[in-house]
């Protein structure tokens, strides 16, 4: 994998909008708020971003990125680094790797649910190892975890699914019918 500092100059401006796209989290946008205690007539030293090295006019002197896009890729990779141990690098090397979509079951990364929150991808990794594994949608995740991450498990819930057979209409009991609104009915109290 690559080196925990993150250098992004090289990436296309595609992959910089795959990341910023996955990297829809709370969390980031919260960090995105414009900062209320701004220096409006001050003037600070030009320093270079963070994250792309491109040379800029701060207008605080905790702003250390040129663009709200390089402050979500740096906080995104942070997290990532933190978390599992990988960069946005590696991440994107995955995500092309499974050519944009679940290692399970295959469905893209940007699918947008009725009250048009976006679902990414998430890191899927091993909880007694900490190696990761690929890049899982949030219900191929959430599956492996309900499994309890156990083999055996798995295993037997395919054999299941392979195994499984219909069972005839004749060998299941008949419904119970409702009863029919007869004059007979109204006599009951």
């Amino acid at each position: 994998m690559v080196t925990s500092r993150l250098k992004l100059g090289e990436l296309s401006e595609s992959l910089k909008q795959t990341i910023l796209s996955q990297a829809t989290v709370r969390t980031v946008q919260r960090d995105m708020v414009s900062n209320p205690y701004s220096f409006p007539n001050k003037r600070f030293n030009d320093k270079p971003c963070r994250l792309c090295d491109k040379v800029f006019s701060p207008i605080a002197p905790s702003n250390h990125f040129c663009t709200d896009e390089c402050k979500m890729i740096w906080t995104l990779n942070k997290g990532l680094v933190n978390t599992y141990g990988i960069t946005v690098l590696d991440w994107l090397d995955l995500y092309n790797r499974q050519q944009g979509g679940c290692a399970i079951c295959k469905s893209g990364g940007f699918v947008m649910n009725k009250d048009r929150h976006v679902r990414k991808l998430v890191v899927d990794h091993c909880h007694t190892t900490g190696v990761v594994r690929g890049l899982l949608c949030h219900q191929c995740n959430q599956g492996i975890g309900l499994f309890k991450e156990n083999l055996e498990f798995l295993k037997r819930a395919v054999a299941h699914v392979e195994g499984a057979t219909t069972i005839s209409k004749e060998s299941t009991p008949k419904r119970v019918e409702a009863p029919s609104s007869s004059e007979e009915d109204d006599d009951i109290v």
